[in-house]
């Protein structure tokens, strides 16, 4: 749910009618479409190219002429500076089921896509006053997490330019879409194994025992989570985090800053992965889940049985958050103004290729999912 972002590099000598497409006076805000194989865009619309994109971005600069960044197309709900669609209606709380709180935020850019109706169908009373549609949706979003005990709800923008909500069920992210592992040999007909060395981090960076959330007004609510941490004088650690957000209302604000606790009251174990697969994104998506294993690094669960590969393999389960994916030789870069029909520049023939290895950003583990061999794990 968060912004992704892109960094396009072109070669010296790429044409001025090319690099013209990218011309922020007037060509600002274009969309970026990268799909795992060239298509010419002379023969089809916009539209299709759009149907196979592993990554849609939106143009936001160009540097040096020949350098193109932006971030991904969830950037229309609010960019990292928070700017977007706000919402300017008067003061006036609203009470909706989940389904029509989203279908009521879709930002012009965008469309409406799969969106649940949340089992039960709680009413939410809400006053999205002067915030984003990013924040609404989070807002929605964390209240539904707690009111209902499933926290899988999120939003997500596709690269088809859409709007979907639900459940993690509802979202395709419960279903394992690959195997990530060392050992990759080929594909299986069932789930495919993706060549990768993961490696594991703990830390307790982010860790808080207690967070001070100011909502609307001039209120606020403290939290606490678990805390089976002391210092030196054995004294509880405390670590307090105070934020705020002026478009939580008082009566979901408690629920809002319980859901960042929970998250946030106990230490991570993070996984990483690196692979040399060309196009991860059009096998991986960010949000999906993913089987991860690595007998020889103790990545492994053995709650977990799968016949893979004619082999039995136990993997420990966990979400993809983030990708960094190269651009490489092969793949189709376009730059499209406006939407449907819009007008395409073919920006292939001048990318500077990327070498492979992509980074996958994965989930935080379970302790009890990893074996604890002596030399393997080390804070």
């Amino acid at each position: 749910m968060a912004n992704g972002s892109f960094d396009v590099q072109l070669v010296d000598g790429t044409p001025q009618s090319v690099t013209d497409a990218a011309d922020m006076a007037t060509k600002g805000f274009s969309t970026l479409i990268v799909t795992p194989t060239w298509t010419d865009p002379t023969i089809v619309t916009a539209t299709t190219l759009l149907g196979r994109s592993v990554f849609t971005g939106v143009l936001f600069g160009r540097h040096d002429r020949t350098r193109l960044s932006g971030h991904h197309a969830t950037a229309w709900a609010g960019d990292p500076s928070g700017i977007g669609e706000i919402t300017e209606r008067t003061s006036n709380p609203m009470a909706f089921n989940f389904w029509t709180w989203m279908r009521n935020s879709v930002p012009s850019a965008l469309s409406f896509g799969a969106v649940a109706d949340i089992v039960p169908a709680t009413t939410f009373t809400f006053d999205p006053v002067k915030i984003s549609f990013r924040s609404w949706w989070d807002q929605v979003c964390a209240w539904y997490r707690v009111a209902t005990g499933n926290h899988s709800i999120e939003w997500q923008v596709d690269d088809q330019l859409r709007l979907n909500a639900g459940t993690g069920a509802n979202l395709g992210y419960d279903t394992a879409v690959a195997i990530l592992t060392p050992d990759y040999d080929g594909w299986d007909p069932v789930l495919p194994g993706v060549s990768a060395d993961l490696t594991v981090v703990d830390d307790v960076d982010d860790y808080i025992s207690r967070l001070l959330f100011g909502f609307a007004g001039a209120g606020g609510v403290g939290v606490s989570g678990a805390n089976p941490y002391v210092d030196f004088n054995g004294l509880a650690v405390v670590r307090k985090r105070g934020t705020s957000d002026t478009g939580v209302t008082s009566d979901a604000a408690t629920r809002v800053a319980q859901s960042i606790v929970e998250r946030d009251d106990q230490s991570r174990r993070k996984m990483t992965a690196t692979t040399p697969l060309f196009a991860i994104m059009a096998t991986i998506g960010v949000g999906q889940s993913v089987g991860c294993w690595d007998q020889q690094q103790g990545i492994i669960d053995l709650t977990q049985r799968v016949e893979w590969r004619g082999t039995i393999a136990n993997p420990v389960y966990v979400r993809c958050m983030a990708i960094t994916m190269p651009l490489e030789a092969g793949m189709g870069v376009y730059l499209v103004e406006g939407r449907s029909e819009g007008i395409v520049t073919d920006l292939t023939p001048w990318v500077e290729w990327e070498s492979p290895g992509a980074r996958i950003d994965l989930g935080f583990l379970e302790r009890s999912m990893i074996a604890q061999r002596p030399g393997i794990l080390r804070s």
